[in-house]
């Protein structure tokens, strides 16, 4: 494919992402970061660093790095990786209806389960803070955008809900855009119009919040992070978040298992804690539960 291309062009791209997971599990996690690196440069060069078709290789360059020992520099990846998908969930859900919203919630492809699992296995205060923050940031997106839209519908105000609908409306076509790619457009034409496309959905969702005090507070909402809620943690207590990581092909890491963070208002950094094997922890769950109810008839 490459011959027959201009050199910037993102069509191998496809090609050269299936070259390197094919070199993954035999092992050859040299050859497969060279392709896999080649892949992330065409793509990040002809469609910019942010497209959602960015994440993809980013996903598999960090599954090789995390195998050939570099667990640090696979943590990065994860997390860039999962800051693309996840804004791009975002725009999504904005212009998506509800269900279809939920489903590409829970396929889509996410860095989250590698990163998490690299933070347990590290155990570096850095790190831990990294990958809490990421957790924050990526829980209940698709929630959040339907809150807004609730929130929204019982307001009842006609030029909000215009406001509201336009603004869905630049997300969507902006959505669209980024999915499809280049298609037969030069790489320039295709940046200006994605960027055109941006400017005016952020243009769109400037106007939403400007007529709308709760719908304004519920945006700036999307950019609390670890150290917002760090903040707000009262003295002499301890904030306890749990995660159920991997157990699917998209996650990268092929047994689920869980992992708690833990952060004490004495503390100025967070602790990550691999709690074992999702089957036995829920096996346990269950068993609980069921004692419980006994007991509770029993009564």
């Amino acid at each position: 494919r490459e011959p027959a291309r201009a050199p910037s062009h993102v069509a191998p791209a496809y090609g050269l992402i299936s070259l390197g997971r094919a070199q993954t599990p035999p092992g050859d996690y040299e050859a497969a970061r060279v392709t896999l690196e080649r892949a992330l440069t065409l793509r990040s060069d002809a469609l910019g660093p942010d497209n959602p078709l960015v994440a993809e290789p980013l996903h598999f360059l960090s599954e090789v790095l995390l195998r050939a020992g570099r667990d640090r520099d696979a943590f990065e990846l994860a997390l860039r990786a999962e800051s693309i998908a996840r804004n791009h969930l975002r725009l999504t859900a904005r212009g998506a209806p509800e269900r279809q919203a939920l489903r590409y919630a829970a396929e889509r492809m996410s860095g989250l389960d590698l990163a998490l699992t690299i933070a347990a296995n590290l155990r570096d205060p850095a790190v831990s803070e990294s990958g809490w923050d990421t957790l924050i940031r990526s829980r209940a997106v698709v929630l959040d955008e339907m809150a807004t839209r609730h929130r929204l519908a019982g307001q009842g105000d006609a030029s909000l809900s215009e406001a509201f609908v336009a603004y869905r409306t630049a997300a969507e076509r902006l959505v669209n855009v980024l999915l499809r790619g280049p298609g037969g457009a030069s790489v320039e034409q295709y940046q200006r119009k994605t960027a055109e496309l941006r400017a005016a959905e952020e243009a769109a969702e400037r106007r939403v919040a400007a007529a709308s005090e709760s719908i304004r507070a519920a945006l700036a909402e999307r950019e609390l992070g670890l150290a917002e809620v760090a903040a707000a943690l009262p003295d002499r207590t301890t904030l306890v978040a749990f995660a159920r990581v991997g157990g699917d092909a998209r996650s990268g890491v092929t047994e689920a298992s869980y992992v708690a963070f833990v952060l004490d208002a004495a503390r100025s950094s967070p602790r990550v804690v691999s709690l074992g094997p999702a089957r036995e922890i829920e096996t346990a769950i269950r068993r609980w539960r069921g004692e419980l109810r006994s007991e509770a008839a029993a009564a």
